[in-house]
């Protein structure tokens, strides 16, 4: 989120409390959400993506909420005919156009552009939406119908001109060519409607085994976002030309609908909701773009409080903003001058000069990431919901092991639930059990691959996370050989406060190092550049 959308919803807060009644704040968040999902989505190379995508999510968190909770058909079966409804508006109605000239009038400003406009009709349609909902039987349509008028506006916005049956085949024809990746984009499509067809099937194995399918779903979509080769050659399919996909809050909502599938397939998913719920804990607007990532059952209690306003929710809340703004806006690009880059790794220059970019780089990541994180956490406080914490002083930890508890905590925290104690339980049920070290060393190395991964599918990120999952590993085997030795020292206070000093130093450079991979084009560079920072020219 930029410096000025955040200001602004640090006042809309305001009115949320003052302006809006008890019992209708969640159409707000739910709203405000749902337009932001869709305003922030980057500019595309091909235009209608930046439509598509957004309601793709729209989709698949619907289609998710439904297959989990099969109860609530009837509120997610509502928001599923509007999403359609508003399709068959923007793909096919001849004169629908008349209907959205003032939305089309301001999108021709920008997809990014008009903030002051966005912010003043998410606050008009939120608080017409509980005015109006207090004389409504269901009041709950009033979301829905504005969600509705969203993809009517947005869509028609960003396709310019309505489209007939026969275009949109010739599009597709055009621009899918008959080719393993134009069919499996189409295949992805339709795979993200199938469980509104088959979630009403009530067996519960028929839905465990569809989540399979969602979760195939998510990682196909991680796949041809972060990965450089297939996001390059999905652009050229679509437009002809190459471009950069990008698909704003991909990542967090797959993170926040893959742990609703997996507690759904281990039977673990107690937590019941409603649509609006359902949609306000996956789309919550202040943790799109950088996280934290939340469960099901942090966000629903809160949101079923709905607690009186507090005036610690506006200091406490807005502090926390602020302090990431200083982060983010001020520490993180004072930093940027001395990071490593490409053509500096070459220098010649002294030995501390290159320690010094080395530690400007790390440093500018922790700063970036945990003061969005900051943002992120604020913005929920001051909207009555408390996040999870993300940073919690990672470089005072005395190990590798404590370091990622404290770093990305809600990231790590999910792959250790979702890959690492699965993984390790599995492969203890196995012939290698005896094998226990090895087991934890591919259970460590799997995980952290996965976590570099995640940032990026490039080689380098791979690298980086094998280089953590290696350290996690060797980490473990001195402990377990130096735990007597260890806390018999512990013990002389002296002694002990060396020790955490020296433990300190070792993890933050062991970390340090690892962000020469990611900074750098390819692992030989950076592998040249690690041995000149000893004094060791290649």
């Amino acid at each position: 989120m930029s410096l000025t959308l955040t200001l602004a919803l640090m006042l809309i807060s305001a009115l949320y409390w003052i302006a809006l009644p008890p019992g209708h704040r969640r159409t707000m968040l739910l709203l405000t959400s749902l337009i932001l999902l869709y305003a922030l989505q980057p500019p595309q190379g091909y235009p209608p993506l930046a439509f598509v995508f957004p309601t793709t999510l729209v989709i698949m968190t619907l289609g998710v909420g439904w297959l989990a909770h099969p109860e609530s058909r009837q509120g997610f079966g509502q928001g599923l005919a509007v999403t359609v409804m508003g399709l068959f508006l923007v793909f096919f109605a001849p004169n629908a156009q008349v209907l959205i000239r003032p939305g089309a009038a301001f999108l021709e400003q920008g997809m990014n552009g008009a903030l002051g406009t966005v912010i003043s009709a998410t606050v008009l349609i939120g608080v017409s939406g509980s005015l109006v909902g207090r004389s409504l039987p269901r009041w709950s349509l009033i979301g829905l119908t504005a969600a509705l008028i969203l993809i009517v506006i947005v869509g028609r916005g960003a396709l310019a001109n309505p489209l007939s049956l026969s275009e949109l085949g010739e599009i597709l024809l055009m621009s899918l060519p008959s080719g393993v990746l134009g069919w499996s984009l189409i295949g992805l499509i339709i795979l993200s409607f199938a469980p509104f067809g088959i979630a009403a099937i009530q067996s519960f194995n028929a839905r465990k085994r569809l989540a399979l399918i969602w979760l195939g779903l998510m990682v196909g979509f991680q796949v041809l976002i972060k990965a450089q080769g297939v996001n390059h050659a999905a652009a050229e399919a679509l437009s002809g030309s190459r471009f950069d996909l990008g698909w704003f809050a991909l990542s967090y909502i797959s993170f926040r609908l893959a742990h609703v599938l997996l507690d759904l397939r281990d039977e673990s998913l107690e937590q019941p909701y409603s649509l609006s719920e359902f949609v306000i804990f996956t789309l919550f607007f202040p943790t799109l773009s950088a996280g934290p990532v939340t469960r099901l059952e942090e966000i629903v209690p809160q949101l079923r409080q709905n607690p009186p306003y507090q005036p610690a929710f506006s200091l406490i809340g807005g502090l926390r903003v602020l302090a990431g703004m200083v982060k983010t806006f001020v520490i993180s690009n004072v930093l940027g001058i001395a990071v490593l880059q490409p053509a500096l790794a070459h220098h010649q220059g002294s030995v501390p000069a290159l320690w010094v970019m080395l530690y400007a780089t790390m440093f500018r990541f922790y700063f970036d990431f945990s003061g969005y994180s900051d943002i992120a956490i604020g913005l929920g406080q001051m909207y009555g919901i408390t996040l999870p914490e993300n940073f919690k002083r990672p470089f005072v930890q005395p190990n590798l092991s404590l370091f990622w508890q404290s770093w990305h905590v809600s990231l790590s925290t999910w792959f250790r639930q979702y890959w690492f104690n699965p993984l390790v339980r599995t492969l203890m049920g196995t012939p290698i059990r005896k094998r226990q070290n090895w087991i934890v060393f591919f259970a460590q190395i799997s995980t952290m691959g996965l976590i570099g991964l995640w940032h990026q599918i490039a080689p380098n990120w791979l690298i980086w996370g094998l280089w953590h999952g290696v350290g996690l590993w060797a980490y473990k085997l001195i402990s377990d050989r130096t735990r007597k030795w260890h806390s018999k020292e512990i013990k002389q206070p002296g002694r002990a406060r060396l020790i955490r000093a020296l433990s300190v130093l070792v993890t933050v450079n062991y970390v340090a190092l690892s962000f020469a991979f990611v900074a750098l084009p390819d692992a030989g560079t950076a592998l040249r550049y690690l041995v000149a920072l000893f004094g060791v020219r290649l």
